[in-house]
C-alpha cells in the first residue's frame, strides 16, 4: 500500500513530458490541481508521515523477530560502529566517545549486579543533568533495572514519595543533593533501599564537593569502576541479561510534573525503547542526525531530553546534558557547545524571546528544533529572530499513546498548530477526539447506544489514542491502578473497545489541522460558562508588557463557581511603567479580547512565576492562596482594574458581595 501510495504520489507531482505543448499545459494544469488539492488534503504530508511510521515499524519489527527485545541494542551496535566518535560532550566540555561511554556503562551495570541487585528492580538516579547522569541512565538500563530519574526539585515527602512509588532497591546521587537525600536517609534505610554516591571529585582533580555524612551503601565513580577490576570489564553478563529481556520488560519511569499533586510514575517497557532507538520516527522524523550535536536543554528526568538522548546515542549523534538552563547564556552555549539541533518545551522558547536581542540570537548553528508547547503568539517570532528553518511542534505524552505532528519550514500556513492528519492518516490508528463535560471530565455518551459521542470540526474535545494492554508499548502507572484505570475510558466506538486518554482538549478545524486548548481540569466555570486558562492566558500574553501570565480559577464565598484570577510577570522593557497604568491597560486589552466571563476578576502581580522541573506554571500552590492574594481585581460593574484593599477581601471572604 505504501508503494502505491508513493508512486501515485511521485507521478502526480512529476506529471509527463510526452505529447509536446498539449501535454506540458496538461502537466502544468495536473501539477495545480494537485497543488490544490495537497493544500486542502495534506497528501504529501501524509504520506511523509506514513513513510516515517512504516520505517520505525518495520525497525521494530526486525529487532523482536531477531530477539533483540532490549531497548539498547542499538546503541550496542552504534558503539562498534563509531567507537571514536564524540558520544557525550559535558558541560566543562569534558568528552566521551562511544567506546569509552560503552565500557564505562557495561562496568557500572556489573558494579550493581555484583552488589546484588536484580534485573527488574527500579534504581531512583539524582543527578544534575550531567555525563555522569548520562552515565547511570544507560549502565542501570544495561543491567535490565527500571531506570527512574526523579525530580531534581522534589523534596521531603514529595521526593520519598516517587522513590517508594517507583519500589526503587537502590538509589543513586550526587553532591548537589546531599541535603535532600540526608532528610530523607532514615526513610530510605527502613524501606531496604540501597544508597550509592558518585563521586565527581575522583575524576576532576580539584573539584571540592560534599560528601554524604550518612550512610552509604558505595561510593561510585569511573577511576572506581575502572579499578575494581576485569570482572566489571566482562560484557557477558549484560550480553546474557539483554537476551533474556522481553519486549514488556519495564525499562524507564518518567514521572508526572506534579502541577496538580504528588507526581505519578509512568512506566514504559523495552518496546518503546527499541522505538525511540529507530534510525526514523513519526514524531522528530530524522532529527537528530548521527551528524548532529544535540543538546539537552531540559532536565533528562524529562521525556524532552530522554527521548531524544536516547535518539543520539543510537544514531550516532552526540549529546550535550545542559547542566542548568539560562535564558541569557542559552544561544552562548549553543556555540560553545557546536549545537546544532535541541528539543524544547513551550515555556524555554518563551524565556529566550524574551531576552533583549544579542548578535548570538544567529549566531549559532541550531536550524533544526523539535518540542511542544510553543504558543501560537510567539511561534512565527521565534522561528525567524533564531534563524531557525524547521522546527517540528508535536503533541505527545510521555504517559501517551498517539502523536500529532507539524513539520513547519516557514510561511503562514500552521502557524502554532499541533499538525495535521489528512484522509489518509485519518485511515490509520491515532488520535481521536470525543466530547467530553468539562465539568465532571467524563466523556459525553450517545443516550441510544452508550457509546462516546466524536467531535465534528472545530469542536474541542478529550484527545484519545489507541490502548491494548496485551500489546507491547503501552503506557501504565507504576503501583497505581487507580491511575491507570481512570487513564483508560472503555465502550468509545464500539464495546469492549479501549482507548487512552491523553489528557488534553485539541481541535481539529475543517481543514485537518489541530489546536491545542487546554488541559483536561485546566478550565474552571464561572457564570454558567467554562473558561479556558490556556486560552486566556494567550491572549493576555500578546501585550508586550506581559511576559507570562498564568490563569487560574479560585472559589469565592457565596458566589457559584470559580472567579478567573492572572498571575502575571511584567516584562523587563516596562518595569519602570507604573503597575496601575499596565494593569489598567490590561483591562481595556482582555475586555477587547475575551467575553467578560473570561475577563479575570483578580490580577497578582509576580516577580518571577513559580515553574516546575519542566517549565511548567505551577498553579495548585496559587489556587490555594486565592483571592487574598491578589493585588488588583475588576469591582462588579467596573471595566478597570483598581487596587484591591483589605477591606475589600475581607467583604469576600466573608460572602458579603456577589461578583
Amino acid at each position: 500500500m505504501a508503494g502505491i501510495i508513493l508512486n501515485n504520489a511521485h507521478s502526480l507531482l512529476i506529471g509527463s513530458s510526452v505529447g509536446g505543448t498539449t501535454a506540458v499545459a496538461g502537466s502544468v494544469a495536473g501539477a495545480a490541481s494537485f497543488m490544490y488539492a495537497d493544500a486542502r488534503w495534506n497528501f504529501v504530508g501524509d504520506v511523509r508521515r506514513f513513510g516515517r511510521d512504516l520505517g520505525l515499524l518495520s525497525h521494530a519489527n526486525k529487532q523482536l523477530s531477531a530477539n533483540r527485545n532490549h531497548g539498547l541494542y542499538t546503541f550496542i551496535d552504534t558503539a562498534k560502529r563509531l567507537p571514536k566518535k564524540v558520544c557525550i560532550r559535558n558541560h566543562d566540555m569534558r568528552e566521551w566517545n562511544y567506546e569509552e561511554f560503552n565500557k564505562i556503562t557495561t562496568r557500572l551495570a556489573n558494579y550493581l549486579l555484583q552488589q546484588g541487585h536484580q534485573p527488574g528492580e527500579t534504581a531512583g538516579l539524582m543527578l544534575e543533568n550531567n555525563a555522569q547522569l548520562c552515565m547511570a541512565i544507560v549502565g542501570v538500563l544495561k543491567a535490565r533495572y527500571a531506570m527512574a530519574p526523579q525530580n531534581t526539585n522534589l523534596r521531603g515527602a514529595a521526593l520519598l514519595h516517587c522513590i517508594k512509588i517507583a519500589s526503587s532497591k537502590s538509589f543513586i546521587f550526587e553532591s548537589t543533593f546531599v541535603d535532600a537525600v540526608r532528610e530523607i536517609a532514615p526513610d530510605l534505610r527502613n524501606a531496604g533501599i540501597k544508597l550509592y554516591f558518585w563521586t565527581q571529585s575522583d575524576d576532576v582533580p580539584g573539584l571540592t564537593e560534599e560528601a554524604p555524612d550518612f550512610e552509604v551503601d558505595g561510593f561510585i565513580s569511573e577511576k572506581r569502576l575502572k579499578e575494581f577490576g576485569p570482572s566489571l570489564e566482562a560484557f557477558e553478563p549484560i550480553a546474557k541479561i539483554m537476551k533474556e529481556t522481553q519486549p514488556t520488560d519495564t525499562s524507564y519511569i518518567i514521572y508526572t510534573s506534579g502541577t496538580t499533586g504528588l507526581p505519578k510514575g509512568g512506566q514504559r517497557d523495552h518496546f518503546a525503547l527499541i522505538a525511540a532507538a529507530g534510525p526514523t520516527g513519526p514524531i522528530a522524523g530524522l532529527m537528530p542526525l548521527e551528524s548532529d550535536t544535540h543538546m539537552g536543554a531540559t532536565p533528562l528526568y524529562h521525556a524532552q531530553a530522554f527521548t531524544p538522548f536516547i535518539m543520539c546515542i543510537s544514531r550516532g549523534a552526540t549529546f550535550v546534558p545542559l547542566r542548568k538552563f539560562s535564558a541569557s547564556r542559552f544561544w552562548e552555549q549553543c556555540i560553545q557547545y557546536k549545537v546544532t539541533t535541541f528539543w524544547y518545551l513551550g515555556e524555554l522558547c518563551r524565556y529566550l524571546l524574551a531576552q533583549p536581542p544579542r548578535p548570538t540570537d544567529k549566531l549559532h548553528s541550531v536550524r533544526r528544533i523539535s518540542g511542544a508547547g510553543l504558543r501560537k503568539e510567539i511561534f512565527k517570532e521565534f522561528y525567524d529572530r533564531f534563524g531557525l528553518e524547521t522546527i517540528v511542534e508535536f503533541f505527545a505524552a510521555s504517559d501517551g499513546t498517539s502523536y500529532i505532528v507539524n513539520e513547519y519550514h516557514g510561511g503562514v500556513v500552521g502557524i502554532g498548530s499541533l499538525g495535521r492528519r489528512g484522509p489518509i492518516q485519518r485511515l490509520l490508528p491515532g488520535p481521536q477526539l470525543i466530547k467530553v463535560d468539562q465539568e465532571t471530565e467524563e466523556p459525553i455518551r450517545d443516550p441510544s447506544t452508550g457509546l462516546c459521542i466524536p467531535c465534528g470540526p472545530n469542536e474541542p474535545g478529550d484527545c484519545l489514542g489507541p490502548y491494548n494492554p496485551e500489546r507491547p508499548g503501552q503506557p501504565s502507572y507504576k503501583n497505581n491502578e487507580g491511575a491507570t484505570n481512570k487513564k483508560v475510558v472503555r465502550d468509545v466506538f464500539a464495546k469492549g473497545d479501549a482507548w487512552w486518554r491523553m489528557g488534553d482538549l485539541i481541535m481539529r478545524d475543517n481543514e485537518g489541522w489541530y489546536w491545542f486548548c487546554d488541559r483536561i481540569g485546566d478550565t474552571f466555570r464561572w457564570k454558567a460558562e467554562n473558561v479556558s486558562t490556556q486560552e486566556v492566558g494567550n491572549l493576555l500574553a500578546e501585550m508586550k508588557a506581559i511576559q507570562e501570565a498564568n490563569v487560574y480559577g479560585v472559589p469565592v464565598p457565596a458566589n457559584d463557581g470559580n472567579a478567573g484570577m492572572a498571575a502575571l510577570v511584567i516584562h523587563e522593557d516596562y518595569v519602570n511603567k507604573p503597575v496601575d497604568d499596565i494593569v489598567k491597560d490590561l483591562a481595556t486589552h482582555a475586555l477587547k479580547v475575551l467575553p467578560r466571563y473570561a475577563v479575570p476578576v483578580f490580577v497578582r502581580i509576580l516577580p518571577a512565576m513559580e515553574i516546575t522541573g519542566t517549565f511548567k506554571h505551577r498553579k495548585v500552590e496559587y489556587r490555594k492562596e486565592g483571592f487574598k492574594a491578589a493585588d488588583y481585581w475588576m469591582p462588579p460593574g467596573n471595566n478597570t482594574y483598581v487596587r484591591m484593599t483589605n477591606a475589600d477581601k475581607n467583604k469576600l471572604a466573608a460572602g458579603q458581595a456577589k461578583l
